[in-house]
């Protein structure tokens, strides 16, 4: 729980910013004057100090001075005083923001509530600065340090974008004019690459051009900010920008979740409909031999061979149904860690699940299979491989093919694993190539599709197992035949 010392000589104010803020579950000191908040200082470490700068002891700079003497606690400035230059100067001295009085007090109180919200982030935002102006890159980090920011500065475009691609940032910040290249296509070449897309970026400049301006905004500024900045504007809207990433970034987790959770659902009712299918056989067969067995003891006709037979019959029956739903509980079972396993396990086990529908619709499966071992979420990878059968099968339906075939192979080159799914169902159409791995998108009737089993394919390979998974059209031979599909290539990472 947050402890705060408020320093104000009206007692007034100062019971009115405590009451509200012990509403709000923070324990708060009063303190009157600068002797009565200097004798505090010296007992107890506090969380923030709100301050007023006019005291009956004390004024101005010379308070902020005498209390960074005393401590390194962060300084919430309140007063009644708007001149833009103090607010400046109060900026360089180091402190956390400047909140003007209303009369109401209440706008303060919903300030300092933010501002405390803010620095009590478990982790620290990241914000990268691309600026060759060295008052400029200093006065940002003056700014945004004490709000529990980590900045990270570069001088050129060239350092800035070799900063972005080794480090982590949720903010921005680019400067029109750099040394070796113009902000324009620094903004260009930062939005052009898909993982940095969702990262804000603020333009500074002193440009007031208002075609200027239209054309950042177009290229993909997030915001733009003339210079020379107002400070309480600057950290208002990284606060925004960055506060505005994390509640998108939240939303597409939850509709990622909420998408895994339907192509899951998708997929169990695939695999439920496999289940009947493979059980059909085994449970004929079960219920013939024991029928046989029920017959023949009536009609004296059973031999004890003929009984051993028809058992073991019932028995190996039995023992396949038994690997087979064995097999269907693995698929729903929760992994969260990462496990190692064999690949082309993994893969007869996707053709297992599947191949009561392939073997209805005379669809052959040919592998050219490698030992290799990967580390990852094996099951997720299992809805991968088994997104990408019933995707060919689906393909399959809409042709009129006497020999339908599946190529798998795998094999590993220099640090990747390379998994190939091969059919000759002719292939995806140009329209829809560059668009098969996008959420929703389907070629199937409303009714028969979702079009989120290959998008989450891709989040799966992607997000889960830093791969990559890519389609194609291709022409190949097998024996000595040429046959002309799509062809699905997914690459891992391996041991």
């Amino acid at each position: 729980m947050k402890k705060i010392l408020i320093v104000e000589d009206s007692t007034f104010v100062n019971n009115v910013i405590r009451d509200e803020l012990l509403q709000l579950e923070y324990i708060c000191d009063q303190a009157f004057d600068f002797k009565n908040a200097e004798t505090m200082l010296n007992k107890m470490q506090y969380d923030l100090i709100i301050l007023d700068l006019h005291l009956p002891d004390g004024d101005g700079y010379e308070l902020i001075d005498k209390i960074h003497n005393l401590t390194d606690t962060k300084v919430v400035v309140l007063t009644g005083n708007s001149e833009k230059q103090l607010r400046e100067e109060l900026f360089h001295y180091g402190i956390l923001d400047y909140i003007i009085k209303d009369q109401q007090l209440s706008f303060a109180i919903q300030e300092i509530h933010k501002i405390l919200l803010h620095i009590d982030k478990p982790n620290s935002d990241n914000v990268l600065v691309i600026d060759d102006s060295s008052f400029i890159c200093k006065q940002i980090k003056m700014i945004l340090s004490p709000r529990n920011y980590n900045v990270t500065i570069a001088k050129t475009a060239r350092e800035g974008l070799e900063k972005l691609e080794s480090g982590n940032y949720d903010l921005i910040t680019l400067d029109m004019e750099l040394p070796d290249m113009h902000g324009t296509e620094v903004l260009a070449k930062i939005k052009s690459e898909k993982k940095y897309i969702d990262i804000p970026i603020m333009i500074l400049s002193g440009n007031t051009d208002p075609d200027v301006i239209r054309a950042m905004y177009k290229k993909g500024a997030s915001d733009y900010i003339r210079k020379p900045f107002i400070v309480e504007e600057f950290a208002l809207k990284v606060d925004l920008w960055v506060d505005y990433r994390k509640k998108h970034l939240e939303a597409l987790k939850q509709k990622d979740v909420l998408l895994s959770q339907q192509a899951k659902m998708a997929t169990m009712g695939e695999m439920l409909e496999n289940i009947v299918h493979q059980s059909t056989q085994p449970l004929t067969t079960i219920t013939a031999a024991a029928s046989g067995i029920s017959v023949e003891q009536e009609y004296d006709t059973l031999t004890s061979e003929k009984l051993v037979k028809r058992l073991d019959t019932i028995v190996s029956s039995a023992l396949y149904l038994s690997e087979t739903m064995g097999s269907f509980k693995d698929f729903y079972q929760k992994n969260n860690k990462k496990v190692r396993f064999e690949l082309s396990s993994l893969l007869e086990k996707a053709f297992k699940l599947t191949e009561s529908k392939f073997r209805t619709r005379n669809i052959s499966i040919k592998t050219d299979l490698q030992k290799i071992n990967i580390l990852g979420f094996d099951i997720e990878l299992l809805q991968v491989f088994i997104n990408i059968l019933n995707n060919a099968r689906d393909e399959f339906e809409k042709q009129t093919l006497d020999n339908k075939l599946i190529v798998i192979t795998t094999k590993e080159e220099e640090n990747n694993v390379i998994i190939s799914i091969q059919d000759n169902a002719g292939g995806v159409s140009k329209k829809n190539i560059d668009k098969i791995f996008d959420s929703h998108f389907t070629t199937k009737s409303e009714k028969n599709g979702t079009g989120i089993g290959l998008y989450m394919s891709q989040q799966i390979v992607q997000k889960h197992h830093d791969g990559m998974i890519t389609v194609q059209n291709n022409s190949f031979i097998h024996n000595d035949i040429e046959y002309t599909g799509a062809n699905f290539i997914i690459t891992l990472p391996s041991l």
